[in-house]
């Protein structure tokens, strides 16, 4: 399963649900990528709305709604890597997501396409809607 974070709370519940029913099964966050953090480089980088990271901040900025010890591998997206897979995932599937749901998409289609994962389900669950993105950079601007 591919999620990505903002609170913790849908990664935590589900994770937790599924690992009950299979522990087998591979819990993956998605957490922005380096160029799309704050910095004292970058101050201002055109972040991933809805999304946090949560590897690279101190302890007391982590939500206690985020158990981590459900997470099998966090992997890390741009913002422009996010904005592609959702404006895809609009084109090619009819389904308007936002931004953290892109980067989600963008992850787990990385994911299908090694080879170790072949005949493998890979489930995204997209967390946000499109419509309010609608005049913002995910929809208004192709990278």
């Amino acid at each position: 399963m591919v999620i990505s974070v903002g609170t913790g709370g849908t990664i935590t519940g589900v994770g937790r649900y599924l690992k009950e029913k299979n522990p087998n099964i591979k819990i993956i966050a998605v957490e922005p990528g380096p160029n799309s953090r704050p910095t004292k480089e970058n101050p201002h980088p055109e972040e991933i709305m809805g999304i946090h990271a949560f590897t690279v901040v101190e302890p007391q900025y982590v939500p206690e709604t985020l158990d981590q010890s459900i997470i099998d591998e966090i992997a890390e997206v741009e913002t422009q890597e996010a904005y592609l897979a959702a404006r895809a995932f609009a084109r090619e599937e009819g389904l308007l997501v936002g931004a953290s749901s892109g980067a989600a998409l963008y992850y787990a289609k990385k994911l299908a396409k090694q080879p170790e994962n072949q005949g493998k389900n890979i489930v995204v669950i997209a967390t946000d809607t499109g419509l309010r993105y609608l005049t913002t950079n995910l929809y208004q601007k192709e990278a």
